[in-house]
């Protein structure tokens, strides 16, 4: 069998970032390939709650009607070494023969009879279809928000009143977006119950998404998975769902009243004066004293047995106010909308809550999200 080098590098590429690292002679450190079209093969991975299907080109097919495995990683590693137009693939008696060029690999595989291959995507509680980059720069917004000091919930996948509300929590930072989607099937009923897919399922679909060339990207919910797929289904990755995920009071926080504390006219000079306040530590899970003043000056600092550092900036103030924040949180809102949304105008706001009043990052005037981007963060108590 032959396969275009590039082609078959991408798609083993995707494959890696959605598969376990290491080895074992295990189905989730494999690539198992199996028939399809006369053009074309499936090329299958499986790794915990993710299962995906992938299509791929062959130049050359002779397959027959069973397919094989391959070591996933050592793929990569081969084909990134390689150069060539053309690879070929031959497997007899579990033993894989890679050829690239002038190049050659043999390796030990497993026999596909133990591979649990993907299946097409079947019948669905609902199906949208959204735009995808939006959908990675919602998804981005949610996985920066679980820096790793508490348990994350997860990221939420939440259809409701039209549209698609992507958001997570680790109960101290709840990132939130939403965003526009059309709904393309459902079964009839009301569906407005979120999915809920792990925060390392998230961070690895959001890898995957910057390597596939689409426009739109369509999410089927099912009763026990969330399947993302392109237009056509040349591709779809299934992922499992969390079984009984944890209430989160999203609603509360985006309706809660909230007082804006200054605009913040300048990413760069925020950034830079973070970056300046904590040089005084080395720990990155600082906590910094943040004031804005009445003279539209934002001041961050902080003391501790080492010393102290200071910087502040011009903003347009408000309402005056003085706090204590984790930078981390701060850090990845900034680095966020350099990335994946406005670099320029965002809010710093305060939500006057019962029993906290934690501090609000937000952006607009981003006409692809319904709702404007958002960060709130729980107030430090020490």
């Amino acid at each position: 069998m032959k396969i275009n080098h590039d082609d078959f590098l991408s798609v083993a590429k995707i494959a890696a970032i959605l598969g376990e690292n290491g080895f074992d002679f295990k189905p989730e450190y494999f690539l198992a390939l199996s028939p399809d079209t006369a053009e074309n093969i499936m090329v299958h991975v499986q790794s915990g709650p993710i299962q995906a299907r992938i299509s791929l080109p062959v130049t050359e097919n002779t397959m027959g009607d069973k397919g094989f495995c391959l070591p996933r990683n050592e793929c990569v590693r081969f084909l990134g070494a390689s150069n060539s137009d053309t690879v070929s693939i031959q497997v007899d008696n579990q033993i894989a023969r890679i050829r690239s060029g002038r190049s050659s690999m043999k390796a030990v595989t497993i026999s596909i009879d133990s591979f649990p291959l993907a299946v097409p995507i079947g019948d669905t509680l609902l199906s949208t279809e959204v735009d995808a980059t939006t959908l990675q720069a919602a998804l981005a917004l949610a996985v920066v928000g679980n820096n790793g000091v508490a348990e994350s919930l997860g990221v939420y996948f939440h259809p409701y009143l039209g549209d698609l509300h992507v958001y997570s929590t680790d109960g101290k930072i709840f990132s939130h977006s939403a965003i526009k989607m059309d709904t393309l099937k459902t079964d009839g009923g009301k569906h407005e119950d979120a999915a809920v897919v792990p925060i390392k399922t998230a961070q690895s679909l959001l890898k995957a998404f910057k390597h596939f060339d689409v426009e739109r990207i369509q999410i089927h919910f099912t009763e026990n998975d969330l399947i993302f797929s392109d237009v056509g289904n040349t591709w779809n990755i299934h992922t499992q769902k969390v079984a009984h995920p944890k209430p989160v009071a999203w609603d509360r926080m985006l309706n809660a009243e909230s007082v804006t504390l200054c605009t913040i006219l300048d990413n760069e000079a925020m950034t830079e004066s973070l970056d300046i306040s904590t040089s005084i530590s080395s720990d990155k899970q600082n906590v910094v004293t943040l004031k804005v003043s009445e003279d539209n000056i934002l001041s961050l600092f902080m003391n501790n047995d080492r010393g102290e550092s200071k910087s502040e900036f011009e903003v347009e103030t408000h309402s005056p106010y003085q706090t204590f924040t984790p930078s981390a949180p701060v850090y990845a809102f900034l680095g966020f909308c350099r990335k994946h949304g406005n670099n320029g105008v965002f809010h710093l706001g305060r939500l006057d809550m019962s029993n906290s009043n934690p501090l609000k990052l937000s952006y607009d005037d981003d006409d692809r999200f319904v709702a404007s981007p958002s960060m709130i963060i729980a107030p430090y108590n020490g």
